[in-house]
């Protein structure tokens, strides 16, 4: 595991990269000191981050970019530390290690039972455009099927080798 720590102005990142996990996990954290004239304000910002930004201007569009993130996990809290108030923003994300068309092998770390698995089928590929011969028109094909999404329990050996196969997109 590589440790790494930046520092912004007042805003410190730590950056822990490890080839342990199969997702990245981000949290953001602003503390503030509780004041009762803060309080109403930062709860109500944190309810909003999750449905919207600047650049996501409402939930379809933050639902939609989470989609390019293979169904991310973005979730927004607000709790008290002592004398602080603490606005927590995580995204937990696959990583790009299991997007890639290829086989893998994933080693069950000890004392697992159950994993689960989520599963996101490639969008099928758009039908080509049909020509006669000897004729100057011809139809259109089809546009692709929409990716499915699937998420269910695998149960598990301790220490079970599991192969995963990644394909692509037709």
């Amino acid at each position: 595991m590589k440790w790494k720590e930046i520092t912004v102005g007042q805003v410190t990142i730590h950056f822990i990269k490890t080839e342990k996990f199969r997702t990245v996990y981000t949290l953001i954290t602003l503390s503030e000191e509780l004041t009762e004239e803060t309080l109403t304000k930062r709860i109500v910002l944190a309810d909003m981050l999750g449905f919207a930004t600047e650049k996501y201007p409402n939930r379809r569009s933050v639902m939609l970019a989470r989609e390019d993130l293979y169904s991310a996990s973005l979730l927004c809290n607000t709790r008290r530390n002592g004398k602080y108030h603490e606005i927590c923003i995580s995204l937990t994300a696959l990583s790009d290690k299991y997007t890639e068309e290829g086989n893998y092998i994933y080693k069950v770390p000890a004392g697992v039972r159950v994993i689960y698995v989520t599963a996101r089928g490639a969008g099928g590929g758009g039908g080509g455009r049909f020509y006669r011969t000897g004729v100057n028109s011809g139809a259109g094909g089809g546009g692709g099927g929409g990716a499915a999404i699937e998420r269910y329990p695998i149960y598990v050996d301790n220490l079970e080798t599991i192969n995963i196969t990644v394909g692509k997109g037709g």
